[in-house]
């Protein structure tokens, strides 16, 4: 008979602490409902509007402009320039179809440099190109008539530790 009673009383303990943090809750200012989550997020935005109105914007816009116009003038720098098209030699016309491609260079003295260290691994028909609207150095590892010759030469490129990929040319 003493185990319903302990159960009744528990169960009555349990409600009362449940009543009881819901009533501090709520008097501590948190409501119990539950509030829309865009009404949320919607009164967020309009509080972030309000506090970057247009005319600060404006503000700090025009204090970046005074401060621009007292920099000194930038220079251009010599990388930004298109590189002149290379002279069309036998050896720098496309013959094959499959381009076996090692770098493409805004520098021509880094395609420089990649072209030597094609030629010292054995490739001696490495070579550097402008192609036609482009503005990088683009080094030619080799060209091939046959694609799986191009792609032995890229693993063996990859195996020496120099990234390439094949480019199939267009007609």
């Amino acid at each position: 008979m003493n185990r319903p009673l302990y159960t009744v009383l528990y169960s009555l303990l349990i409600i009362a602490i449940f009543f009881g943090t819901s009533a501090v809750y709520q008097a501590c200012g948190k409501s119990g409902k539950k509030s829309d989550p865009e009404e949320n997020i919607s009164d967020k935005v309009e509080q972030v509007a309000d506090i970057y109105t247009d005319e600060k914007f404006f503000e700090e816009d025009d204090i970046d402009n005074e401060e621009s116009e007292e920099a000194p003038p930038v220079k251009p720098v010599e990388a930004d320039r298109t590189p002149d098209p290379a002279p069309v030699t036998p050896s720098s016309r496309l013959t094959g179809n499959y381009l076996v491609i090692a770098g493409n260079y805004l520098l021509e003295s880094n395609a420089d440099i990649m072209v030597t260290k094609l030629r010292t691994s054995g490739y001696s028909n490495a070579e550097k190109v402008v192609f036609d609207l482009s503005q990088y150095y683009t080094v030619i590892a080799g060209k091939y008539d046959q694609q799986s010759i191009a792609n032995s030469i890229s693993s063996e490129l990859n195996g020496i530790g120099i990234d390439n990929y094949v480019l199939k040319r267009k007609n």
